[in-house]
């Protein structure tokens, strides 16, 4: 429907990371997306981060997840909406810096 055509890597565990899969996509897409339900900082955003600076690799790399910030009590599709990690705002999210934003 937005021109794309996505890969999906499900990244189910932090450790080992797999370097190898990660450079692979970096290497075969024009951006790479990585989610997760869990505050950025330290967090798997920040490791594929890290793999792809070490190996030079130029991509643009759009992290989604929750900022290092207090987060008050709430239902759990309030608080998604509200940190920006329910479906629409991703879907933004990705849109937009895929088209330059």
């Amino acid at each position: 429907e937005h021109g794309m055509n996505p890969s999906l890597y499900n990244a189910r565990f932090l450790k080992p990371l797999d370097s190898q899969a990660i450079l692979a996509a970096a290497r075969t897409h024009r951006m790479v997306v990585t989610m997760e339900e869990n505050v950025l900082a330290g967090g798997y955003s920040e490791s594929v981060q890290t793999v792809l600076s070490a190996d030079g690799v130029q991509v643009k790399h759009l992290m989604i997840g929750i900022r290092d910030r207090f987060v008050p009590h709430g239902s759990v599709s309030e608080l998604r909406k509200m940190l920006g990690i329910d479906a629409d705002s991703v879907v933004d999210r990705i849109l937009s810096e895929y088209n330059g934003g």
